[in-house]
C-alpha cells in the first residue's frame, strides 16, 4: 500500500501541532495545504491578484519613508516561537516559514509588512495552484526546506488525482532540489520504499536509465559527509568535494564501498552529480536515532 492509495494516516505526519490564535481560532500555521484547504473561501474572497501587486509595488517605493498604516506585527503563524531560529554565534535570529524565509528575522514595521505582503502573495498563488490541481506550481512556491510535508499533504487528500507517472516525476525533482534528505528521513522513506524497486527506478529518465543499464552487476561508489546514508555517487572526486564543502565546520569524512547493483533505488544525474541512490542500510537507522532521538531527550 502506498501513498497514491490515500490510506496513510496523515496525522502520522504531520510535522507541526495545532495551535490556537489570540481569538481561539485553531490553525495550523506551518501547514500550507492545510490553511490554502480549509480557509480557501476567505482566501478566494479576501485576496485580489491585482492589488496584491499594487500594494507590494507602492511598499518597494517607500523604502525610505514612513507610513502609519504598515503592519506592526507579522501574520499569524510567522511569529510563533517555531519560527524564529538561533543561529551562528551572536543570538541572531532568522525567520523560517514555509512561504517566506528570511535571514533577518523583521523587526522593522518597513520589513514587517514587506514580509507580510509577500506572505499572502504566496498563500494567493498557493490557493490559485491548488483550485488548478498544479502540484508543480504548488511546491515551487513553498520554501525548499518544507517541500515534502506539503507534497505529502497533497497527496493525501481524496481531491487530488496523481498518476504514477506524474507522481515520479515530483519525487525526482524533489529529490533533486533536495539539500538534505536526513532532514525528511521518515517520510523519504514512505515516499520511496512503499513500492517495490522496479517501481521506485521510474524517476530515472531516458538518460539515467540507459546509464543504470550500462553499470556492471557490482561497482565502487563514493560519499562524502558525516554519516553514511543513501546518497552516493559513482565520482569520487565529487565525494571529495562533499566531504571538503564543510571543512572545519563539521567532521566529514569519505565513505567509498563495492556495492551491488541489485542495492540501488535509482540513478540520478541531474545536476551532474553521477548520483547512485541505496536502500538505506541499518547504519543509517542507528545514525539516525542517535541524532534525532537521543541527542534530543
Amino acid at each position: 500500500m502506498s501513498i497514491l492509495d490515500k490510506k496513510w494516516n496523515r496525522e502520522s505526519f504531520d510535522y507541526t501541532s495545532w495551535k490556537e490564535d489570540e481569538f481561539g481560532i485553531s490553525l495550523k500555521p506551518r501547514d500550507m495545504y492545510w490553511y490554502v484547504t480549509n480557509y480557501g473561501e476567505w482566501i478566494d474572497l479576501n485576496l485580489d491578484e491585482d492589488d496584491l501587486l499594487e500594494r507590494t509595488k507602492a511598499h518597494m517605493h517607500t523604502i525610505h519613508e514612513f507610513d502609519d498604516s504598515w503592519d506592526a506585527r507579522l501574520v499569524n503563524g510567522m511569529y510563533e516561537d517555531d519560527c524564529k531560529r538561533e543561529y551562528g554565534e551572536r543570538g541572531n535570529f532568522m525567520l523560517h516559514h514555509p512561504c517566506v524565509i528570511s535571514i533577518v528575522f523583521p523587526s522593522t514595521r518597513w520589513h514587517i509588512h514587506e514580509t507580510n505582503l509577500k506572505y499572502w502573495n504566496k498563500v494567493f498563488y498557493l490557493r490559485k495552484a491548488y483550485l488548478k490541481k498544479d502540484v508543480d506550481a504548488y511546491l515551487m512556491l513553498i520554501e525548499r526546506p518544507y517541500r515534502i510535508p506539503e507534497f505529502i499533504a497533497w497527496c493525501l487528500d481524496e481531491r487530488n488525482k496523481m498518476s504514477k507517472k506524474k507522481y515520479w516525476e515530483v519525487i525526482r525533482w524533489l529529490w533533486t532540489d533536495t539539500e538534505n534528505v536526513y532532514e525528511h528521513f521518515n517520510e523519504w522513506l514512505a515516499l520511496l520504499l512503499d513500492f517495490d524497486t522496479k517501481e521506485v527506478r521510474k524517476m530515472m529518465d531516458k538518460e539515467d536509465k540507459e546509464t543504470f543499464d550500462s553499470l556492471p552487476d557490482d561497482f565502487m561508489v563514493y560519499r562524502g559527509g558525516e554519516h553514511e546514508h543513501m546518497s552516493w555517487t559513482l565520482s569520487k572526486e565529487k565525494a571529495e568535494w562533499f566531504r571538503d564543502r564543510y571543512k572545519g565546520l563539521r567532521d566529514c569524512k569519505l565513505f567509498e564501498k563495492r556495492i551491488k547493483k541489485d542495492e540501488v533505488l535509482a540513478y540520478i544525474n541531474a545536476r551532474g552529480e553521477e548520483e547512485i541512490i541505496l536502500r538505506p542500510s541499518l547504519d543509517c537507522f542507528v545514525d539516525y536515532l542517535i541524532d534525532e532521538v537521543y541527542l534530543e531527550a
